[in-house]
């Protein structure tokens, strides 16, 4: 496969605006979860939508698509580079008007915590069937498949969940409740993996997986790597009992979806 198809930045953007067919959604997906550049881009063409969706609507002057192909034709720059210029330019407008989130993932993931228990944190779909919830997240093109497991066998009963962008990066957030004490742990799901974090507190390795743990005042987060997404969960109360919730989820997730 070409470079200009795998880094097809007028693909992605029709992916994230819902206007591909199926069979080439599937496409996008796959060269996603092999493509850290492609990655990128994604995550910030997701960024820039947002903020363009954050402006008040004008009209562009008239002629001024035509005049920006036309300047990028004469110039003669490869697709690619002229698409990632594009978007960079976006993004530099864009930052001027609402950066993008400066703080670590870990901290984000913690304040979710923060705010949920507070009552700030509201959830786009609440349902207690993994499988609904399951269909929604796969309708909000992430740019990954957010698989929503059952954890009934281990206390914890869904709430529910919402999709969005944290530090700039698309992801999926499911929340679960423990049935035996009433509190709540958090689960997030987006692109990247264990290099896009800060130094751990804690590092660990179970099964094979390895796990990066951070103590954020009363806040445990543990990050694991499924494939090119890397998942998070998050609560308060005793680190350990977090950690160890994590070692089961993840044992659960590397297992077959039909045996589940």
């Amino acid at each position: 496969m070409s470079d200009h198809l795998r880094h097809d930045l007028d693909e992605l953007s029709e992916h994230l605006d819902g206007r591909l067919p199926e069979p080439r959604r599937r496409e996008v997906l796959e060269r996603l979860s092999e493509c850290a550049e492609c990655r990128d881009a994604h995550a910030t063409l997701l960024w820039a939508k947002g903020q363009a969706r954050k402006l008040a609507a004008v009209d562009a002057p008239a002629g001024l698509e035509a005049e920006i192909q036309a300047r990028l034709r004469r110039r003669r720059l490869p697709a690619l580079a002229a698409a990632a210029a594009l978007v960079v330019g976006l993004a530099f407008v864009y930052s001027r008007l609402s950066p993008p989130p400066s703080s670590s993932l870990p901290e984000a993931v913690a304040e979710d915590v923060r705010s949920r228990w507070a009552g700030r944190l509201e959830l786009a779909l609440e349902v207690s069937d993994s499988r609904r919830l399951e269909a929604f997240l796969g309708e909000q093109r992430l740019g990954f498949e957010a698989r929503v497991l059952d954890l009934g066998m281990m206390g914890f009963a869904l709430r529910g969940g919402s999709a969005g962008p944290l530090a700039a990066r698309p992801s999926a957030l499911m929340v679960y409740r423990e049935t035996a004490t009433g509190h709540e742990v958090l689960c997030r799901m987006l692109l990247g993996g264990l290099a896009a974090l800060p130094a751990p507190h804690e590092t660990r390795q179970h099964d094979g997986i390895p796990f990066q743990v951070y103590h954020l005042g009363d806040v445990t987060v543990v990050f694991w790597p499924e494939g090119h997404v890397l998942c998070a969960l998050a609560g308060r109360g005793e680190p350990e009992a977090l950690i160890l919730l994590a070692f089961a989820k993840a044992m659960k997730a590397s297992r077959p979806t039909d045996a589940l």
